[in-house]
């Protein structure tokens, strides 16, 4: 399986339809499962065709919908290199391991990741 990370950066809510129905509102997020049988799927008003995904195995992927109606995919070394630039501007403002570090790195991972 692999665990799947979608944020919503966008003015529009996103609507998952596999594996789930859910609503995503603009600054929302959802984390949850994908395999061979169930990949991801999701659209929104404002986008002509639906996003999908594939599951890769054993990985951890994440998507995101920016304000201009275009999706980003990011794989595990992806999210890695974004975890380590976060790590890297944060580390010039706090100290790490500090509360106010890591929400730093939330604050510029993926244009901003949920805690």
């Amino acid at each position: 399986a692999t665990t799947v990370l979608v944020l919503n950066h966008g003015a529009d809510s996103l609507q998952l339809h596999r594996p789930e129905e859910k609503a995503i509102p603009p600054g929302g997020s959802w984390v949850g499962s994908i395999d061979e049988s169930h990949d991801l799927q999701m659209s929104s008003s404002a986008w002509g065709e639906p996003y999908s995904m594939a599951a890769t195995p054993d990985s951890f992927r994440a998507a995101v919908a920016h304000e201009n109606n275009t999706v980003s995919a990011f794989d595990a070394n992806d999210i890695q290199l974004q975890l380590s630039a976060s790590a890297h501007i944060c580390l010039d403002q706090y100290e790490q391991s500090h509360r106010a570090w890591q929400d730093c790195i939330n604050k510029h991972m993926l244009g901003g990741a949920p805690e």
